[in-house]
C-alpha cells in the first residue's frame, strides 16, 4: 500500500500545531475499539480463538502503539486553535469516519473509497469549523486526513509484518462480521451524507442542542421509593453507582455508571432485578447529554417497542415517535438517519428480560442485531437480567457483556448517607450515625441489602422501625407489608372498600396472571385490568356479578391511586392507558405466594414449577415460592427439591442443569434434609463427569451449601469416587476420575469474589481436594511425569518436590514446563513453573510459602544438571498462552503487588533455580521482552527475596543480588547462552 508521505519507521515526529498527544488521542480510540471488537469475537467464538488474533489485539491497544502515533506538522488557520481543531478530530462524527478508514485499510485499500471518505473528512471539518479563512481550513483538513490515513498504513503493515495470519483472517473470517458492516455501510453512509445539505446540517445540530436540553430535563432528577416522602431528588443527591465488571468475573478494569459511558461500543449489561439497570441508563442519557462532545443517547425501552405483541414497528421509527411524545422535541425529516449512519450516536436498548416470552425475546433480539448492522459506527447499549438472558442473547461474537455487580459495604454506607441526609428531622451527625447504625445492623441479610430496589425499601423500614427482618422472604414480605398495608395508614387515610380485606389476595391473584398472561406483561388496560379482577371477585367474593363490577372499578382505582401498586406505563395506539405493577419484584413476590396458595401440596408446586425452572425462566418466583411452600408446610422445601430430583420426564441435558443450578443456588435460604442433600450433590456430579466439564450447578453447590452442610457435601462426592473406581478397571478412566476428585474445587474459582464468605469457602474446598489427592497419592505419582495435571497436582499438594521430579524425568527441567489439562472438566491450568515463578510472587492472597515448599532443592537440583540448556524442548511442552510470562513480569517487579517476602522460608540456591526457571519462562514465551533491560526485570526481584534469605552479595558471585555460583545468569544476560533447546 502507499501512502501520502514518508513517515518514517517509528512515526514518531513531533507535531507544531498539533502535539503528539493529540495524534494519538485522535487514532487510539479507534484502534483500541478495533482491538475490543477483536477480543469479544475471539472469545465469543472460544473453539476458534487464534494465538496471531491475541497478539494483534494486544498490538492495537498497547501504549507502544500510541507512542508511535504523532501527527505531522499542520498549520491551521489562525482563527482556529488547537482546541477547537482537537475536538472535531475527536468529535463522534470524526472517530466515525476514521473507523471507516481503517475498515477500508484493513481489507482492500478501496482507492475511490478513500477518496469518499477524504471528501467527507473535508466536508465535516469545514462544515463544523468556521474560518474566515476556508481555503486555509480545507488545505489543513485534507493534510490532517492524509497524515492518519499515513498512518493506518503503517500500523496495517505492522500488522501484516507481525501477524499476517490475522490480517489474512479479516478478508473471510465471520469474528470480524463487524468490520465487514462498517465496509458495507460506506456506501450507504456517503450517499446520506452526500444528500445532505448545509441547510440540514444547521437544522440537525439545532436538533440536537434542543433533545439534549430535554433529556437533561427529563433524565436529570431520580424519585426513591420512599411511600411517604415522595419527591425527585437530583441524581448526584441520591444516586450511588454499583461496580460493572466483565461477565466472567473478572475484576481487572472495573467501571461504574460514569466510567460505562466511554465504554459502551457493542455492550450488554446484565444485573439482577433491582439492581439498577434501568437507573443506570437515565443515569446514562443525562450524563451523555451534558456533554456536547458526546454522542447523542436515546433510549427504547423494549416493552414498549414490543407492547404490539409483533415487531412490526422499526427501531428508527419508534425512537421517533418517543421524541415527538415523550421529549416534545420533533426530529427534522432524515435527522435521525443522519446521526445513527454517521456514528453520533448511543442507543440503549433497556429491558430485554421484560419480553417475557423467549420466542418474542429472540425476535426482539434478531431486530436489534439488524439495526446494528444497519448502523454500525454508532454505539449500543443493552440491558436485560442475568437469569435467562442465555435463552435469547446477542451475538456473542459482537456484544462484551458487563454485569452490574451488588452493593458492597462501602456503597451501601454512601447510600445510606445520602438516604438519611434527606431527611429534614436528623441533624448531618445524626444522619450519619443513622447510616453507620443501618449499615452494621444490616450486615446479616448483606445479600439482600446488596440490591438497589430492596436497600432503598430497608431504609424505609429502619427509619420508621429502626429494626431490619433478618431473611430474605421476610425481607420481601416487610417491604410489601409496608407498600400496600401501611400506605394509606401513613397518611391517615381509611378507605372503605366493597372488598374489605381481600386486597392483598386480589393482588396475589393479579400477579400471577400478568406474570402467565402472554400479552399482559407491557402492561394491561384499566377495562381488562378490571374485568380480570371482576373476574376473580366473582368467583371468590361476590355471587352477583354487577356487584362483582363495581367493586372490581373501585379496587382498581384504589389501586392505580397508589404509585407503588400500579404504574401507567404508556398507552395503546388508541390512548387507552397501560398499567402494570410498578415494580416487578412485588409482581414476582405476589405470584410466588398465590403460586403457593394454588397447589395444595409441595409437589404438585414443584410439577408446576419444573418446565419453567428447566428452561431457566421465574428464576426470582420460583425461590420466593419455595421459600414460601417451606414456611406453610412441613418440610415443604425438601419435598419440593425431592420432587425436582426425582422427576421421571426425560429432558436435555442442558434442561436438567439449569434445575440442578436453580437447587443448589437455593441451597442459600433453603433447609433441606441430608439424604436430598446427598441426592442432589449425586445428580450435579453426575452432569459434571458426564459433560466433562464444570457446570455452573457444581459452582452453586460449592458456594452456596451452608457451612454446617459442607462436610456432608465433601464426604458424597469422596463417596461418589470410590464408587466410580471400584466399577471400572481401565486405568485411563481411574487416573482420569481421580483428577477430577483432586480438582473439582476449581469450579469455587468461577464465581464473583464479592460474594460473602468467598475466600472462606474457597479454602474450605482446597483443603477437601488436598485430603483426596494425599488419598490417591500411589495412583498420581504412578502417573508422572507422563501426565502433566498430575505433576502439576504432585506439586501443589508437596506429594513429590520439583527437584525429586526433575531427577525422575531424565535430568530434564521440560517436565515443569507443561501445562496440565483435566479431561474430566475441561480446564487447562498453566504450567508448575509458570504458576508457581509469577503466581506466587505476582498475585496477592497466595501463601508462597506453602507454594514454595515444594521447590526445596531445586537449586542444586539445577547445579547437578551441568552446563545448559537445561529444557530439551519438545512439542508437547505448551507452559502456557503466549503473553502470559510477559504480562505477569509487571506484577513480579511491582513492590505494591508482591507477597511480603519475610514469611518465606527459603534458601539462597533455591533462590538461583527460581531465576532459572523464571529465565527458562521467558525464552519460552515469545512476548518476554528480550532487551537487557528486559530480561533484568526478570532477575530483579529475585535479588530483594535471595536479600531476604540471608544471602550475601558481597561474598557470593551474583547477578543483582541473585546468586549466580556458576556465572550463568551473567552469560544468559549477555545472550551468549540459552536455557532452553529447541
Amino acid at each position: 500500500m502507499q501512502g501520502h508521505s514518508e513517515l518514517g519507521g517509528a512515526m514518531t515526529e513531533i507535531a507544531i500545531g498539533i502535539s503528539a498527544e493529540i495524534g494519538a488521542q485522535v487514532l487510539m480510540p479507534v484502534f483500541r475499539k478495533l482491538a475490543k471488537q477483536i477480543v469479544v469475537a475471539t472469545a465469543g467464538n472460544s473453539g476458534k480463538a487464534n494465538k496471531s488474533d491475541k497478539r494483534a489485539a494486544a498490538f492495537l491497544s498497547g501504549d507502544s502503539l500510541a507512542e508511535s502515533l504523532a501527527i505531522k506538522k499542520v498549520q491551521l488557520p489562525s482563527d482556529i486553535s488547537n482546541e477547537q481543531f482537537t475536538l472535531f478530530l475527536t468529535s463522534p462524527i470524526a472517530q466515525a469516519l476514521l473507523q471507516e478508514l481503517v475498515a477500508v485499510r484493513l481489507s482492500d485499500g478501496s482507492a475511490p473509497r478513500i477518496i469518499q471518505l477524504k471528501e467527507r473528512w473535508t466536508v465535516e471539518a469545514t462544515g463544523r469549523l468556521e474560518s474566515g479563512n476556508p481555503s486555509h481550513l480545507k488545505k489543513a483538513a485534507q493534510q490532517t486526513f492524509d497524515i492518519l490515513d499515513d498512518q493506518c498504513i503503517w500500523v496495517v503493515e505492522q500488522l501484516g509484518k507481525d501477524e499476517p495470519e490475522h490480517l489474512a483472517r479479516l478478508h473471510n473470517d465471520s469474528l470480524f462480521k463487524r468490520i465487514t458492516c462498517v465496509l458495507e455501510s460506506i456506501e450507504n453512509h456517503m450517499a446520506c451524507l452526500n444528500a445532505t445539505r448545509p441547510s440540514d446540517m444547521e437544522r440537525d445540530e439545532a436538533f440536537v442542542r434542543e433533545y439534549r436540553k430535554q433529556v437533561i430535563h427529563g433524565h436529570s432528577m431520580i424519585t426513591p421509593p420512599d411511600f411517604d416522602r415522595r419527591r425527585e431528588l437530583p441524581i448526584e443527591d441520591i444516586y450511588v453507582s454499583p461496580l460493572i465488571t466483565l461477565a466472567d468475573g473478572e475484576t481487572e478494569g472495573v467501571l461504574d455508571t460514569y466510567r460505562l459511558l466511554d465504554y459502551i461500543d457493542r455492550t450488554v449489561l446484565l444485573g439482577d432485578p433491582g439492581a439498577g439497570k434501568s437507573t443506570a441508563s437515565s443515569v446514562l442519557m443525562y450524563h451523555c447529554a451534558k456533554k456536547d462532545e458526546a454522542q447523542v443517547p436515546f433510549i427504547v425501552t423494549l416493552r414498549e417497542f414490543a407492547a404490539s405483541g409483533r415487531v412490526d414497528n422499526s427501531i428508527v421509527n419508534f425512537i421517533e415517535q418517543k421524541l415527538d411524545a415523550f421529549y416534545s422535541c420533533k426530529p427534522p425529516a432524515g435527522t435521525l438517519e443522519r446521526l445513527l449512519v454517521s456514528g453520533r450516536c448511543l442507543v440503549i436498548f433497556d429491558g430485554l428480560d421484560e419480553l417475557l416470552d423467549t420466542t418474542r425475546r429472540r425476535e426482539v433480539t434478531d431486530v436489534v442485531r439488524l439495526f446494528c448492522n444497519r448502523y454500525p459506527l454508532s454505539s449500543v447499549l443493552v440491558t436485560s437480567r442475568r437469569v435467562g438472558y442465555e435463552q435469547a442473547p446477542m451475538d456473542k461474537t459482537q456484544f462484551e457483556r458487563l454485569e452490574i455487580s451488588g452493593f458492597d459495604r462501602d456503597r451501601v454506607y454512601q447510600y445510606a448517607t445520602k438516604w438519611f441526609a434527606q431527611d429534614d428531622k436528623l441533624t448531618h451527625p445524626e444522619a450519619l450515625q443513622w447510616a453507620q447504625s443501618f449499615v452494621d445492623e444490616s450486615d446479616e441479610v448483606a445479600d439482600i441489602r446488596s440490591t438497589p430496589l430492596l436497600l432503598a425499601l430497608m431504609c424505609i423500614i429502619y427509619r420508621g422501625e429502626r429494626s431490619l427482618p433478618q431473611n430474605r422472604p421476610a425481607v420481601y414480605e416487610r417491604c410489601a407489608t409496608m407498600l400496600f398495608d401501611q400506605w394509606d395508614n401513613h397518611r391517615k387515610i381509611k378507605v372503605e372498600l366493597r372488598i374489605g380485606n381481600q386486597v392483598d389476595p386480589i393482588l396475589k391473584h393479579l400477579a400471577y396472571w400478568l406474570l402467565t398472561t402472554d400479552d399482559a406483561g407491557e402492561g394491561v388496560i384499566e377495562d381488562v385490568l378490571t374485568r380480570e379482577t371482576q373476574a376473580y371477585l366473582h368467583d371468590n367474593l361476590f355471587e352477583d356479578s354487577w356487584e362483582a363490577k363495581l367493586a372490581a372499578e373501585e379496587f382498581v382505582r384504589f389501586c392505580r391511586g397508589r404509585a407503588w401498586v400500579f404504574s401507567d406505563v404508556g398507552s395503546t395506539a388508541e390512548g387507552e392507558d397501560l398499567y402494570k405493577f410498578t415494580h416487578r419484584t412485588f409482581m414476582e413476590y405476589f405470584a410466588a405466594y398465590e403460586l403457593d396458595r394454588m397447589h395444595d401440596s409441595p409437589e404438585r408446586l414443584a410439577r408446576t414449577l419444573a418446565p419453567r425452572v428447566a428452561n431457566a425462566e421465574w428464576d426470582v418466583v420460583a425461590q420466593l415460592a419455595v421459600q414460601i411452600c417451606d414456611k406453610h408446610n412441613r418440610r415443604g422445601a425438601d419435598r419440593i427439591y425431592k420432587s425436582l430430583l426425582g422427576e421421571k420426564r426425560r429432558r436435555a441435558a442442558t434442561k436438567r442443569e439449569n434445575i440442578y443450578d436453580f437447587l443448589a443456588r437455593s441451597l442459600d435460604f433453603c433447609s433441606i434434609s441430608p439424604h436430598t442433600l446427598r441426592l442432589l450433590t449425586r445428580n450435579v456430579i453426575a452432569s459434571t463427569l458426564s459433560t466433562k466439564t464444570i457446570p455452573q450447578s457444581l459452582t452453586s453447590l460449592l458456594m452456596s451449601v451452608p457451612a454446617t452442610n459442607r462436610d456432608l457435601v465433601a464426604e458424597e462426592i469422596a463417596t461418589i469416587v470410590a464408587e466410580t473406581l471400584a466399577n471400572t478397571t481401565d486405568p485411563e478412566a481411574r487416573l482420569h476420575t481421580i483428577l477430577f476428585a483432586c480438582y473439582y474445587n476449581s469450579a469455587s474459582y468461577r464465581t464473583a469474589r464479592s460474594i460473602r464468605g468467598f475466600t472462606e469457602r474457597q479454602e474450605y474446598w482446597r483443603k477437601k481436594v488436598a485430603d483426596l489427592s494425599y488419598m490417591y497419592r500411589a495412583v498420581i505419582l504412578a502417573s508422572i511425569p507422563d501426565n502433566p495435571a498430575s505433576v502439576y497436582l504432585a506439586l501443589r499438594e508437596h506429594l513429590l518436590s520439583a527437584a525429586d521430579l526433575v531427577e525422575n524425568a531424565e535430568a530434564n527441567l521440560a517436565v515443569l514446563f507443561r501445562a496440565a489439562p483435566v479431561p474430566n472438566l475441561n480446564i487447562t491450568y498453566v504450567s508448575p513453573a509458570a504458576d508457581t515463578v509469577f503466581v506466587a510472587y505476582g498475585r496477592p492472597g497466595f501463601r508462597t510459602d506453602r507454594v514454595l515448599r515444594a521447590w526445596t532443592g531445586i537449586g542444586e537440583c539445577v547445579r547437578r544438571l551441568g552446563p545448559p540448556p537445561w529444557v530439551l524442548r519438545t512439542s508437547n511442552i505448551r507452559p502456557e498462552p503466549e503473553g502470559y510470562v510477559f504480562r505477569d513480569i509487571k506484577h513480579l517487579i511491582d513492590e505494591e503487588n508482591r507477597v511480603d517476602e519475610e514469611d518465606v522460608d527459603i534458601v539462597p540456591s533455591d533462590v538461583y533455580g527460581l531465576a532459572v526457571i523464571a529465565c527458562c519462562l521467558a525464552e519460552l514465551d515469545p512476548k518476554t521482552e528480550r532487551s537487557h533491560a528486559g530480561l533484568m526485570r526478570i532477575l530483579r526481584a529475585f535479588g530483594t527475596l535471595a536479600c531476604s534469605a540471608g544471602f550475601d552479595r558481597d561474598a557470593e558471585p551474583n547477578i543483582h543480588g541473585v546468586p549466580d555460583p556458576d556465572g550463568y545468569l551473567a552469560l544468559w544476560l549477555e545472550g551468549t547462552a540459552n536455557f532452553v533447546r529447541i
